[in-house]
């Protein structure tokens, strides 16, 4: 780290990002990368950060994103089923289709297209995804994973 005061345990502002002004405790360092993990405090609850520095020590700038390393372990031997629409047989949406699409870099051949740009979930009435069918996007299938965690969704993808 650029600066002798960062140190585990010490406190820095955010200064870009989604959390910007707000102030996170570094939790680990990695010196070469100029990164280092934190916690933050937003809406009462502690949320672990990635943390970038860059300038010289003394107007460094500290930018933060949501810290998804646990996430993605956890959903990393997870089948992904790109382009395959199946059935939602319970919780949220239940009874309607799915079908969950890679989304690529626009650099990026059509046959080497992958998750690289977010991966979109869409949801509809009919399996054509026609039929009043809304999006939401998620940056990875650890989302799409989590996603389905969240609204309680089990999918029947060979329906």
């Amino acid at each position: 780290m650029p600066d002798p005061d960062l140190i585990v345990g010490a406190s820095v502002t955010i200064t870009g990002g989604p959390f910007a002004t707000l102030s996170a405790t570094i939790t680990e360092i990695d010196t070469p990368s100029r990164t280092a993990k934190g916690v933050i405090e937003i809406f009462g609850r502690h949320s672990s950060v990635e943390l970038s520095f860059t300038g010289p020590p003394h107007e460094l700038q500290v930018t933060a994103a949501s810290d998804r390393s646990q996430i993605i372990a956890a959903h990393k031997d997870a089948t992904r089923h790109f382009g395959v629409v199946g059935r939602i047989t319970s919780g949220k949406g239940a009874g309607r289709y799915i079908r969950v699409d890679g989304m690529a870099a626009l650099d990026e051949p059509a046959e080497e297209q992958t998750e690289s740009a977010g991966v979109m979930i869409r949801v509809a009435d009919d399996p054509r995804m026609q039929i009043n069918c809304v999006g939401e996007w998620v940056e990875d299938w650890a989302g799409v994973e989590e996603s389905f965690r969240l609204d309680g969704r089990q999918v029947d993808w060979d329906h």
